[in-house]
């Protein structure tokens, strides 16, 4: 962790708790996938303006 954290200095504390907050949510299979969001938020593949 020091080695990397050296190497890559941008890297803070909030993405360290953010980086094992998701490694605990895949470990208790709490995972959406993209068309799971896509449904939840009335999104879809069309392309809109800006995307092309």
């Amino acid at each position: 962790m020091l080695r990397d954290a050296l190497k890559h200095p941008e890297f803070n504390r909030a993405d360290l708790k953010a980086m094992l907050t998701s490694e605990a949510e895949i470990r208790e299979d709490r995972t959406h996938t993209s068309d799971d969001v896509k449904a939840e938020y009335g999104l879809d593949d069309t392309a809109r303006d800006g995307d092309e």
